[in-house]
């Protein structure tokens, strides 16, 4: 957490800017990230509290919140930026044409569909990824005491469809801990921390993007053992911040090479640190998208 002089300076850095969320889903990681940079947030239902020196609004929420988002829209002043962190991977035909020309600038978590979500934004979509979070140690911490952790579902749907093959071949060279069926997972950071390596699956179709898993991995300094999709060497250095695996058929001489050297793993942890301390912590992310707004 931070200190009280920090809060303080990160509030003044985020002066006259307000974040809209479902405040109910607070206890999110993405939420929790947001909320730590000391940016006022409010819940949909508050609105008409919004301060009158408001001069940026950004909207964090996935399309499951749309009407909850044209019913604020109504309220905000003509004068104010409205920003949209669109926080999941729906599409374009997934929303109203009430939208259309009421969003100034939408920030995607990936590569795709930029051109069709361009309809909706007045001055256009941009990229940036969700921000990873650093966990607060909670009293109950589970003692993880195998090699491996994925914490994820693996239900058989267009998102998860991969996860059972490669947590499988895993499996066959190491011991894997699966954690799943938990809305939110309150000592990940420490499991992340302190297990050897920690997987991170993601579906094959997005481009420059990921589930948050990854960036909480390397926010807890973690070791980031990731399924590739495409960009990501646009994003981290393989075997410096991470490493990732194309197909199944690498992932026995890789887990064996790292699980044999533990200075490799801690230079992949260390280094994970590095890079979202400077790239992919929440305060990072929303200076990059304010600035934006403010077209610098």
């Amino acid at each position: 957490m931070e200190s009280k002089k920090q809060l303080i300076g990160l509030q003044i850095m985020f002066k006259n800017k307000v974040g809209i969320a479902n405040v109910s889903k607070i206890g999110g990681g993405e939420m929790q990230a947001i909320v730590k940079t000391g940016i006022n947030v409010l819940d949909f239902s508050q609105i008409s509290k919004m301060p009158a020196d408001t001069d940026m609004v950004l909207f964090f929420t996935g399309g499951q919140d749309q009407n909850a988002m044209l019913r604020c829209l109504k309220y905000i002043p003509s004068n104010v930026q409205v920003g949209w962190w669109m926080c999941d991977f729906r599409t374009v035909d997934y929303f109203s044409q009430q939208f259309t020309n009421s969003v100034d600038h939408i920030f995607l978590p990936y590569h795709n569909y930029h051109n069709e979500f361009q309809k909706l934004s007045r001055h256009g979509v941009h990229y940036m990824p969700q921000p990873g979070n650093v966990w607060d140690t909670p009293k109950n911490l589970r003692n993880i005491k195998t090699n491996c952790v994925f914490i994820g579902n693996v239900s058989d749907n267009k998102y998860h469809y991969n996860r059972r093959d490669i947590l499988n071949a895993i499996s066959h060279v190491t011991d894997v801990t699966l954690i799943r069926n938990e809305t939110n997972t309150a000592d990940q950071s420490y499991i992340y921390q302190n297990v050897p390596i920690s997987i991170s699956i993601s579906s094959d179709d997005i481009i420059g993007g990921c589930s948050n898993r990854l960036y909480n991995i390397i926010a807890a300094g973690g070791f980031a053992f990731v399924k590739y999709f495409n960009r990501i060497e646009e994003m981290f250095v393989n075997h410096k911040h991470c490493v990732w695996f194309k197909t199944v058929e690498e992932i026995p001489e890789l887990l064996t090479m790292y699980l044999n050297d533990p200075d490799k793993i801690a230079y992949i942890k260390s280094n994970a640190i590095d890079i979202f301390n400077e790239r992919y912590n929440a305060v990072y992310c929303l200076s990059n998208i304010f600035e934006t707004m403010q077209q610098k």
